[in-house]
């Protein structure tokens, strides 16, 4: 899953438009493991603000980790 940033409680800053959320609401996806990937500096040290309709990420990869 495309991503700008993530923190360690898997909390992703996508693009803004809230089309991944919106797909991973419905049941039918919303089982599906889902991973980002993103550069190691594009983690977050600090936790992201998360909004009532953000789903957070099964996990992520970096060059450096890969976090589940």
């Amino acid at each position: 899953m495309p991503c700008l940033s993530v923190d360690k409680n898997l909390t992703r800053l996508g693009y803004g438009g809230g089309y991944f959320d919106k797909l991973r609401r419905d049941n039918d996806w919303r089982n599906v493991p889902c991973i980002g990937v993103l550069t190691s500096s594009c983690v977050s040290k600090t936790p992201l603000t998360r909004a009532e309709w953000d789903v957070p990420l099964s996990g992520f990869i970096t060059e450096k980790e890969i976090f589940v």
